[in-house]
């Protein structure tokens, strides 16, 4: 798996529609219709319990309308990607995705830090209550099990998404304040970028549904690596394409900046990118 080294508004108010029309009489209400998310659409927060280690891990969830399900932790050392299925009678759930799990390790002699990846499939059967919750089981092909609880972030989805929102320069900055990698997006959601390990990006962020705040998202990310053997260096790239949700998360403090979260992957690689403005 590829994690991007690129690793990623105000209080939300619920959009309303007012309709009205022409009337002689003044005493017929204007009624204001709440535009419905469809099934389990949604952002959430919650927790991915093991059944085996007993180990919690705190999650986001972006779920879209068109049976997209993605799910991460805080660091992209665990990533979920895969499509979901619902009985809207039942509100019942079911969601098949590929994990990637991410794990570093330190070389006691160099010091060097290394990071492995492992992918395994899940399935998962359960739950959902429409903007309110998902509750389901799941078990890998790892032959790990556990549950995952996610509740609906109503302040997080509920605001609209615009292109222009996502504009601009974002990227991250190292402890003194140099820029490490950033990416440009321009006003019609394509982007290009570029980080400090020599990996470049291209690829654009568009619109899922006007009313909410996710974002779908393309990525194609090449890297180059440089190796030096008898005086000859040979340059050898790294391609990916993946493909995923984004959404804009606001700022938690007065004096912060919002954040460009997206989550992408494909069969073979998976990124987080976590980006503040430029």
């Amino acid at each position: 798996m590829t994690v991007s080294r690129l690793c990623c508004a105000a209080a939300l108010a619920l959009l309303t529609l007012a309709a009205g029309c022409n009337s002689q009489d003044d005493n017929i209400d204007t009624p204001v219709v709440r535009t419905e998310s469809s099934g389990p659409a949604g952002i959430y927060e919650g927790t991915m319990t093991s059944t085996d280690s007993g180990d919690v891990t705190d999650v986001t969830a972006f779920v879209d309308d068109n049976e997209t399900f993605m799910l991460f932790d805080s660091t992209g050392a665990l990533i979920g990607s895969g499509i979901y299925t619902t009985v809207e009678a039942a509100r019942s759930i079911n969601w098949s995705a590929r994990l990637f799990t991410t794990a570093d390790t330190t070389d006691d002699t160099t010091g060097d830090t290394t990071s492995s990846t492992t992918i395994t499939t899940l399935t998962a059967q359960g739950s959902y209550e429409e903007q309110a919750s998902i509750l389901v089981s799941y078990s890998e092909s790892s032959g790990d099990s556990g549950t995952l609880s996610l509740t609906y972030d109503e302040t997080a989805y509920e605001t609209r998404s615009d292109v222009s929102l996502v504009q601009g320069t974002w990227g991250l900055k190292d402890a003194y304040g140099a820029v490490t990698s950033s990416i440009t997006v321009d006003s019609g959601g394509s982007f290009s970028g570029s980080d400090d390990d020599d990996c470049t990006y291209s690829g654009s962020f568009t619109i899922v549904n006007q009313h909410y705040n996710l974002y779908d998202v393309t990525l194609d990310s090449t890297c180059s690596t440089s190796t030096t053997t008898d005086g000859t260096t040979t340059t050898t790239s790294t391609s990916s394409t993946t493909t995923g949700l984004a959404t804009i998360q606001a700022a938690t403090t007065a004096s912060g900046t919002d954040t460009l979260v997206a989550v992408s992957a494909s069969t073979k690689a998976a990124a987080l990118w976590q980006l503040k403005p430029l």
